[in-house]
């Protein structure tokens, strides 16, 4: 399981990318659709994204910084753009297992996955829609993690996790599931995923990618979180 799990990690997801994502929040039979661009920074032991929001114009330049270190927790703030204080706000750990700007996402559901923050299980292979998987439970070893457990499908080609089941400490399941993968610049990249809950779902879907851009890592700072 060990193996399986650094292969996740480890596979190539590009030094850095910058894209064009659109979410579709969907609740109570209507649809609610945003679009922002999305830039991120990896290298061993540091990650760091940047998501800045195009439209609609109400949301336009609001958006959420995140970095993370191996070796600390990882930290988020949120900008809004249009509230009365126009500062950053530090995300806490709380926080992070709410939704995030209104969509079936959490906070937590933005950041790469870390294999030294669970403890996993394998509990079958098994094929799963096309797919030959793994099927792992992955049990946090933080207390403060928003999710008590994920029994998530990893795809044996790619090693892209394709399907999550996840249980909030706060009651009820949350279902991940990737429902479309292509090979872009050779890299595996999830190009429309979907996040369902009790009330409703958000969908992600990336209109444009490019990847090793050569995107520095000072760039993923609070002044650019607050650039306009």
């Amino acid at each position: 399981v060990d193996n399986i799990l650094n292969r996740v990690e480890s596979r190539d997801q590009g030094r850095d990318f910058q894209s064009q994502f659109t979410m579709t929040i969907e609740r109570n039979g209507g649809a609610k659709k945003r679009k922002f661009n999305w830039w991120a920074y990896r290298e061993a032991g540091s990650d760091r994204s940047l998501i800045k929001y195009i439209s609609p114009r109400s949301m336009r330049d609001s958006g959420l910084l995140i970095i993370s270190e191996s070796a600390k927790e990882s930290n988020q703030w949120i900008y809004l753009s249009k509230a009365a204080k126009k500062e950053p706000r530090r995300v806490t750990a709380q926080d992070k297992g709410k939704p995030f700007m209104g969509s079936t996402y959490f906070y937590v559901d933005l950041e790469r996955f870390r294999t030294k923050n669970f403890q996993a299980k394998l509990l079958r292979k098994e094929k799963w829609q096309g797919y030959q998987v793994a099927v792992l439970e992955l049990q946090p070893k933080s207390a403060d993690y928003p999710y008590s457990k994920i029994i998530t499908r990893v795809d044996l080609n790619s090693f892209v996790p394709v399907q999550s089941d996840l249980y909030p400490r706060s009651g009820g399941k949350r279902v991940y599931q990737a429902e479309e993968l292509k090979k872009i610049s050779g890299i595996w990249t999830i190009t429309k995923s979907s996040m369902k809950d009790p009330e409703g779902q958000s969908r992600l879907e990336v209109k444009s990618i490019k990847y090793n851009l050569g995107t520095k890592k000072s760039f993923f700072n609070l002044e650019n979180l607050k650039l306009s």
